[in-house]
């Protein structure tokens, strides 16, 4: 058997398209259908115009001897037509050309080959490679069965060039589709971004994932700032957000793309907001962190402290910075808002390492001079130390009296020495009458200790809450609940404007909180501020003139009023619980939103239980104004309020804790409904879920932060691990 052709008239082989086989087969009588594969010579195959043609025509010839008399036998002439163009082959198969020219005359045999499994084709003449047809690999976010069955898993997809080609990708997800920077068919992928990264564009393989940076919350798709009020703008040249500008009490800080945010003001200095940079207050005025204007800086005795530190400037980075204030704060017994470097240079021998100048404000010049008594190398050393600091090898303390600090000064100090016999006779009253307000006050403790001990929640609230120290700003209402050492008081204030939850502890045994007591307020009063600075509406908020104070003997956070119930009493009362899947998922969702603000700081909570969350009913409360608490702080060392700047929460530890060990009463101070993705093949995606604070339904607050440790990234993981739950973590679930 063989395929003939007419040339010149006559009748010739072709070889190159010859069928194998002797014989085909043998006929007795009747008629046969018989069917040939043929591969013809193709002479033009344009895979991108879509043209096809052979060398020449072809007709096919059946021939052959009869096997029992051995006649000839010949059949008519036959003249098969041939699919062409981009339907020369069926869709999944592909025209495989041979690698070179076969035959009499030029031409390349060709014939259609289905595409395998892990492979596919959806045009017979396109190619991974130019001008060759063949069929392509599977990309890497899709299923393949062979022939044209694609399945895609995620992304949008759309035929184009003979090839399926990636055009978009869902949120959180980067399109990438390049090597090299050059297009690359197998490498077209929607690669999931981490949750520390956002994305600006999924459909774009221009746009990459981007790292978050420190001052925004990022979950893979989004940015989300961690300050109420920054503007963040997209840069659709580099695919990343800017920080254009912070609310007052902020400033911007953006040496580095990563390190973008708007930092709390610093203490000694006020921010105006924007994108300006911070202003420091005049020689003798101390501002407290948060200040936005030049009025909040107020007249104040400063401590000076120079100390001299053997590293360079470069290691004192600005978490060390952070970890030397809380040194500094420790050892002279003052919160950590109180105190600010003003100058860090190198000596003069570059051995000797970084001279340090630091201040801490008072507000008075015999306060001040008490810090600068307990400020010394000894102690500093030991805070130092605990921080993976190096020690102090020069130090000097001393308080810096400036004209503007006058008006800060008790009558003892102003007054001079030329009239010291009235000022004796003035100081016999003063101390007089300060016994006699001692006398008084010490009965007022002794009453409210007796209130705390026989208080039970739903009880009236007596005059004995407010006798001691609080009855200029607050009267008592009702009591909310009782702890181990402490209760919450609902409290109106004097003018009746207002209506407060005033949290209120004393000392667990003695007149005075010890120096773990003192580290572990100072630890509330921080996540409590840190709470209502980002202005986080899922957890309890600091509210009033009055919002932290941190005596030596009484200590109380001024909240603001919820109106609800904890969750603990609701899923156990038999007419409101249990609580249903989408409220289970509102609580859970408010927690982890509270939480990640926490986490984002290196804090964790130790306590999460149903008793701590707050069920609050629709519109009881306002979120405080975290303004209200950032500008009463006054700046002495028994009873003030703790602020720590931004630059302050990130590493180090605030008190207790060797190098290796964690201890329950260290912390370390670090730097939305249930959704279900679905896709087409045409890449339409949904989202359905869950929201939280709808209006009309109950909201939820994390109310208690007492035991909140920070984690020290410098400390192994095994020493968290390892912790002695029942000693070191106490109640609730670490």
């Amino acid at each position: 058997t063989a395929a003939q052709t007419s040339a010149n008239s006559q009748l010739t082989t072709d070889k190159s398209v010859s069928i194998s086989g002797e014989y085909i087969g043998i006929l007795f009588q009747g008629t046969v259908a018989i069917s040939l594969a043929v591969k013809p010579a193709f002479g033009i195959v344009d895979t991108v115009g879509g043209e096809t043609r052979l060398v020449r025509p072809v007709q096919l010839l059946m021939f052959g001897t009869e096997l029992g008399s051995g006649d000839y036998m010949a059949a008519p002439f036959i003249a098969p037509s041939f699919a062409e163009g981009f339907a020369v082959c069926p869709r999944g198969w592909i025209l495989a050309l041979d690698s070179t020219a076969t035959g009499e005359q030029t031409g390349r045999g060709g014939s259609c080959t289905q595409c395998r499994i892990s492979q596919y084709s959806v045009n017979p003449l396109a190619g991974a490679s130019s001008g060759v047809p063949s069929c392509f690999n599977c990309p890497r976010s899709a299923i393949c069965s062979g022939g044209d069955e694609v399945r895609f898993t995620r992304g949008r997809w759309v035929v184009a060039n003979g090839m399926y080609t990636l055009v978009g990708c869902p949120q959180g997800f980067q399109l990438v589709n390049t090597i090299g920077g050059q297009f690359s068919h197998d490498a077209q992928d929607c690669v999931a971004c981490s949750k520390s990264q956002y994305i600006i564009n999924p459909n774009n393989s221009a746009f990459a994932c981007q790292n978050c940076p420190i001052g925004a919350s990022c979950d893979g798709s989004t940015l989300t700032s961690l300050v109420a009020g920054a503007v963040w703008a997209a840069d659709n040249t580099t695919g990343r957000y800017v920080l254009q500008s912070c609310p007052p009490g902020y400033e911007r800080q953006a040496t580095t793309v990563d390190a973008q945010q708007c930092a709390w003001c610093a203490a000694g200095k006020y921010c105006v907001g924007g994108s300006a940079a911070a202003v420091s207050c005049l020689d003798g005025q101390y501002a407290p962190p948060g200040s936005n204007a030049s009025s909040d800086c107020k007249s104040a005795v400063m401590v000076e402290l120079i100390a001299v530190l053997p590293m360079s400037q470069e290691q004192f980075g600005a978490a060390q910075q952070a970890d030397f204030l809380s040194s500094v704060a420790l050892a002279s017994d003052v919160p950590v808002g109180f105190v600010y470097i003003t100058q860090v240079v190198s000596t003069r021998r570059a051995a000797s390492g970084i001279q340090i100048t630091s201040r801490v404000a008072a507000n008075s010049a015999d306060k001040a001079q008490d810090v600068a008594s307990r400020l010394s190398a000894e102690r500093l050393n030991t805070q130092l130390e605990a921080r993976n600091l190096p020690k102090v090898t020069s130090f000097s303390a001393r308080a810096v009296i400036t004209p503007s600090s006058f008006d800060s000064f008790e009558l003892s100090t102003v007054v001079g020495g030329s009239v010291g016999g009235f000022v004796v006779f003035l100081l016999a009253l003063l101390g007089v009458g300060v016994l006699l307000r001692r006398l008084r006050e010490q009965a007022a403790y002794r009453a409210l200790v007796a209130a705390f001990r026989s208080a039970k929640p739903g009880d009236p609230a007596g005059h004995a809450f407010t006798s001691f120290k609080l009855h200029k700003s607050y009267a008592a209402v009702q009591v909310l609940g009782k702890g181990t050492f402490g209760c919450v008081v609902k409290m109106r204030t004097v003018n009746g404007n207002q209506v407060v939850a005033i949290k209120m502890l004393v000392p667990q045994r003695g007149t005075a909180f010890d120096d773990r007591e003192r580290r572990q307020l100072m630890r509330e009063a921080g996540v409590l501020e840190l709470m209502t600075r980002c202005k986080c509406e899922h957890a309890v908020h600091l509210a009033g003139i009055e919002a932290v104070v941190l005596g030596t003997e009484l200590a109380w956070f001024a909240l603001e009023y919820l109106n609800g119930d904890n969750m603990e009493a609701v899923v156990r009362d038999p007419e409101r619980g249990p609580i249903g899947d989408v409220e289970a998922i509102r609580a859970a969702r408010s927690v982890l939103a509270a939480l990640k603000v926490m986490h984002a700081e290196g804090l964790v909570h130790r306590d999460i239980k149903p008793a701590n969350i707050m069920r609050c009913s629709p519109g009881s409360h306002d979120s405080a104004n975290p303004r209200i608490a950032a500008h009463n702080y006054a700046p002495e060392s028994t009873s003030s309020r703790a602020r720590k700047p931004a630059a302050v929460w990130r590493q180090g530890n605030i008190g207790g804790g060797g190098s290796g060990e964690v201890s329950s009463d260290s912390v370390v101070l670090g730097g939305n409904g249930t959704a279900k993705d679905g896709e087409s093949r045409d890449g339409s995606f949904g989202r359905e879920g869950v929201g939280v604070g709808q209006s009309g339904v109950a909201t939820y607050k994390l109310i208690d932060f007492g035991t909140s440790l920070g984690v020290d990234e410098r400390l192994a993981r095994e020493a968290m691990m390892t912790m002695d739950v029942g000693r070191a973590v106490g109640a609730g679930t670490p």
